[in-house]
């Protein structure tokens, strides 16, 4: 693709301002044409050639912005790809930080998982060995739902450094009766059931 831009230069020659014209090759930024005088009794020629010099700029940059543009989305295309983002079902995959308790300003557990009803169901058969088996900690009292594991993992890890205080008022503030949240989770079962 070859575009050429010719513009009005001013030469400065024995105390005197004269106008000349020159081209240049965008692709190789080579002069074309140099040092062609423009007449100066034709200046509706030159506002005319001035116009059009302009045009052509404009063109020029609405070029480079649309492969700035392409650009960019084939680095976010490449990007998404390695994370695997380009498969549909990772696309609509949540993952949940989530606050166990084993009773009301009792001990607290903090996790994070991307099934979260299984996660809960497992610490509550106690099918997870260490701490909140331990101290029988299964009643999911908070959680928070990410779109990405990075953003859940540093969210997370803000929590843990929570002080206990501060952990207690967000269950309060979004559980105040401190419900167990799981089996509001499980589609078809009753209000009434685990309270």
């Amino acid at each position: 693709m070859r575009f050429v831009i010719d513009y009005r230069l001013s030469r400065f020659e024995n105390g005197m301002t004269k106008p000349y014209r020159s081209s240049f090759n965008v692709t190789d930024n080579r002069p074309l044409f140099l040092d062609h005088p423009v007449k100066p009794d034709d200046d509706m020629n030159a506002n005319r050639m001035m116009t059009q010099e302009l045009m052509a700029v404009l063109v020029i940059i609405q070029l480079a912005v649309v492969l700035l543009a392409l650009l960019v989305l084939s680095v976010i295309e490449v990007s998404c790809m390695s994370k695997g983002l380009d498969n549909p079902e990772n696309m609509t995959k949540s993952y949940y930080v989530y606050i166990l308790a084993s009773k009301r300003n009792g001990t607290l557990y903090i996790g994070i998982t991307s099934n979260l009803i299984k996660r809960v169901w497992e610490h509550k058969e106690k099918n997870i060995k260490g701490f909140t088996k331990k101290y029988n900690v299964s009643k999911l009292v908070y959680f928070e739902q990410c779109n990405d594991p990075e953003n859940a993992i540093k969210r997370e890890k803000r929590l843990k450094r929570y002080n206990r205080k501060w952990k207690l008022e967000l269950i309060e503030k979004e559980n105040p009766n401190w419900r167990d949240l799981y089996y509001d989770l499980i589609p078809g079962l009753p209000d009434q059931v685990g309270q």
